[in-house]
């Protein structure tokens, strides 16, 4: 079991690597818009848990040339795991949601006014996307 330090080290580094993500994909967006939804899609990016961890698992078999042992034991790891993650991911949410707006806060104070404009339709289509992904119907 993980000591309590280094499972907040690891949560951090997830949401940094998480925050990363969110901010290429911003920028891929704004200097070409057509890769987003390429970008999102390769890398499991927005899709639900369950998509994600078949995502990641794809991954795996087509870089790793998996064996059905190997990938059987992937997915039953996946699988074992997940609640795990779940937990994890409710408790960094706050704090990846606040890094999220202050990053997006900081790109805002680069941008022209028309790169704003844009750069805020970009970022409610993201918002629309991810709440149908997740199956809500309006977020305050």
């Amino acid at each position: 079991m993980l000591s309590r330090s280094k499972l907040w080290a690891v949560a951090l580094l997830l949401a940094v690597f998480a925050a990363g993500a969110t901010v290429g994909a911003a920028v891929v967006s704004v200097w070409n818009p057509g890769k987003v939804a390429s970008v999102s899609r390769s890398s499991g990016l927005g899709e639900h848990d369950r998509g994600r961890r078949h995502s990641y698992a794809d991954r795996l078999q087509s870089e790793l040339s998996l064996t059905t042992g190997q990938r059987a034991a992937v997915d039953a790891i996946l699988e074992r795991r997940e609640a795990e993650m779940r937990e994890l991911w409710a408790q960094m949410r706050p704090q990846y949601d606040a890094l999220r707006e202050t990053i997006r806060a900081e790109i805002m104070e680069v941008l022209d006014e028309t790169q704003r404009q844009k750069f805020q339709a970009l970022i409610e289509r993201s918002r629309s996307r991810g709440e149908r992904e997740r199956g809500e119907t309006n977020r305050n």
